[in-house]
């Protein structure tokens, strides 16, 4: 084909495999590729939370996305991903700017869910880089004597609960989880168990089957009307899509998740893919779970279906 624009929103785990797969079929030589992220450099996610028990640095888990891209022979831009005219072929980004494309891959993740539960939002979110660095700030304020609550008793939260107790000391943390066992959304009671077996052990307080209902940076209030009194309280309880805007109809399911074939392309748009968080892929009865493994392997596949 002639020499067309392919544009990657999000460098994710989604968008880098897809932009690395690209690269590595001759893509990017071919054609031009450009990625979009809002920040300036890739962060390895599911490891962000050894940030907290200083086990790793930023250093350690970020690549400025300059020299990424540089590396697999395509273009970076620097920007706030807000919507896609359809119409016109664009991303539109924050500052008004728009990029033109001919194949899109839209990867732009996830963002934090606070269910409208009153408070939510004045706590500590635990999804992005920033949200860590923000974390590791407010602990220097405390020194070593901090009281943690986590609200939310998934994969994120008891990764955090863990370094956390490395740190503070057990004691000084409380996770708290809404179903009757530890990350739910597993389904395997035998990993619960171990994971629960292995935070008590360090002296972390487990509450589970009590959901919040309230919130503040330094409380929870459960169902059940019990009172939690922290100096922090940090917030893992889910992820939603983020806002943004298409002038055309694009089917969306659930908390705003972009709806694909198997393909990943979306249902009415030929030329443009959603890989990871963002998407909602499901086949027969099984949907993704939005792991890191299932965007690495959906950006190859949105890649290979490009080229």
């Amino acid at each position: 084909m002639s020499e067309k624009r392919i544009v990657v929103v999000g460098g994710g785990f989604g968008g880098f495999y897809a932009l690395k797969t690209l690269s590595e079929l001759g893509v990017t030589k071919r054609h031009e590729v450009t990625l979009i992220d809002r920040s300036p450099r890739f962060a390895y996610l599911p490891s962000l939370p050894y940030l907290l028990s200083k086990k790793k640095t930023v250093e350690d888990l970020t690549e400025p996305f300059e020299k990424i891209t540089k590396r697999l022979g395509a273009k970076f831009i620097q920007g706030e991903f807000v919507g896609i005219s359809i119409r016109e072929s664009t991303v539109v980004l924050g500052n008004g700017d728009r990029v033109p494309y001919d194949y899109l891959i839209i990867a732009v993740g996830a963002t934090t869910e606070y269910y409208n539960i009153p408070g939510a939002e004045q706590t500590l979110a635990s999804w992005r880089l920033e949200d860590y660095l923000r974390i590791q700030e407010e602990l220097k304020k405390h020194e070593d004597k901090c009281r943690v609550c986590i609200a939310g008793g998934g994969l994120t939260g008891v990764e955090v609960a863990g370094e956390l107790a490395e740190v503070l000391g057990g004691e000084n943390v409380t996770i708290v989880e809404k179903m009757p066992y530890l990350m739910p959304t597993l389904n395997r009671p035998k990993a619960s168990e171990i994971i629960e077996k292995f935070l008590s052990q360090k002296g972390v307080r487990i509450i589970k089957g009590n959901g919040v209902v309230e919130a503040s940076s330094s409380h929870l209030k459960l169902e059940d009307s019990t009172t939690l009194d922290c100096d922090l309280v940090i917030w893992s309880l889910g992820v939603k899509a983020p806002s943004m805007a298409f002038d055309q109809p694009v089917k969306t399911v659930k908390r705003g998740w972009i709806a694909v074939k198997p393909n990943l392309q979306l249902q009415d748009y030929t030329n443009i893919y959603a890989v990871g968080d963002i998407n909602h892929f499901a086949l027969d009865s099984d949907c993704a779970m939005k792991m890191a493994e299932e965007a690495i392997l959906q950006g190859k596949t949105a890649a290979k279906n490009i080229a």
